[in-house]
């Protein structure tokens, strides 16, 4: 999919009240991103005091923002060797927690540097925590196994990677929510692909970015990872390795403008073809109502025919069951009736025989 419709995409996602990482766009295989993680609200009454953000295979550094208040721990995973401004590098980062400080003895207490610092989030306020990466060439796999993750989808047509968030919550002045002992934890790891709802993902969206390809990732690359084929150019997708080409529209936005000019752009195209839509659906529309109206004639004369033939079959009967009732108790009658010559008939009967002279 196109920069400009991506860029759209972004900007009417549902994400009120949803964790998500701001800007969630612009992100091009194999080099640096600048994004925040936003935390809008937590659980009302209780304050946010611990945020874990999971992060995708396919990043392969990342530099977390510090906060006051906060205290920042991190894990790694193991990935294979590449060398970093001359360095070997074996490891990516896993996963980036923020814990709010609580001077105590450890989750859960009672923080006695309470009320004089706020220890943690307010559920009515907002925070973000940035965090800077350096994205590699291969999404959607473990490259030290080989093995396809569930951390990268296709979604929108766009290639998305998702970092899910695990929110812990506690009682105001403690932090006896940072193991989760009050079951108030709020995943937010659903992930979808397709053109499934992300708003509708279970149990909660994930945060998530779009990746771009571009020409930063060659055969071999930076990461030391090779491709099939040499000469190669853009980053890798899945287990199977999916070299994706860069985009022909892949070049940096300069200005405000520019997005102003983009988004009116691909606005305007999304409401003409919605236009040319909506113009072919009233005519189907009227189609459906001229046959409607056609095939309600021909159900109204067919019912008048079969009411006609209704009523008519009804005399008929009628008629038929009066000449049966006179026959049975009129005979005569009605063989004189029916043959008025009959001599069986006691009206016109005469005696047969010999007259007397």
């Amino acid at each position: 999919a196109s920069l400009a419709s991506t860029i759209l995409l972004a900007l009417l996602a549902p994400c009120s009240g949803h964790i998500t990482l701001n800007p969630n766009y612009g992100a091009f295989a194999g080099n640096y991103f600048m994004t925040s993680l936003k935390v809008p609200h937590g659980v009302s009454g209780y304050f946010t005091t611990k945020v874990t953000l999971n992060v995708p295979n396919g990043i392969l550094s990342a530099v977390p923002e510090a906060k006051p208040g906060w205290t920042i721990s991190e894990t790694t995973r193991s990935i294979p060797p590449y060398v970093s401004h001359g360095t070997t590098v074996s490891t990516a980062p896993a996963t980036i927690t923020w814990t709010a400080d609580c001077q105590g003895t450890g989750a859960p207490a009672v923080c006695t540097n309470y009320p004089a610092d706020p220890i943690g989030l307010d559920s009515d306020h907002l925070l973000e925590f940035g965090v800077q990466v350096k994205l590699g060439c291969d999404f959607g796999i473990d490259t030290l196994t080989g093995t396809a993750t569930t951390d990268a989808s296709i979604w929108m047509d766009e290639y998305t990677i998702w970092w899910g968030v695990e929110q812990y919550v506690s009682t105001q002045g403690t932090n006896d929510g940072n193991t989760n002992a009050n079951g108030l934890m709020i995943p937010w790891t659903g992930i979808v692909s397709g053109t499934e709802s992300w708003s509708m993902a279970q149990p909660n969206p994930s945060a998530y970015t779009f990746v771009y390809s571009s020409a930063s990732c060659t055969d071999p690359d930076s990461t030391g990872t090779s491709t099939s084929g040499a000469g190669q150019v853009g980053m890798r997708w899945g287990s199977g390795q999916a070299v994706i080409a860069p985009d022909a529209d892949d070049t940096p936005v300069v200005n405000t403008g520019q997005v102003k000019s983009i988004v009116a752009e691909a606005s305007l195209t999304y409401y003409e073809e919605s236009g040319a839509s909506m113009s072919e659906l009233e005519k189907q529309v009227e189609d459906l109502k001229q046959d409607y109206k056609e095939y309600t004639g021909e159900i109204k004369a067919a019912f008048a025919l079969a009411l006609f033939a209704s009523v008519l079959g009804a005399l008929l009967a009628g008629a038929m069951i009066g000449i049966f009732a006179w026959r049975m108790s009129s005979p005569q009658e009605f063989a004189h009736a029916l043959l008025p010559d009959y001599e069986g008939s006691s009206a016109t009967a005469t005696p047969v025989g010999p007259s007397k002279l």
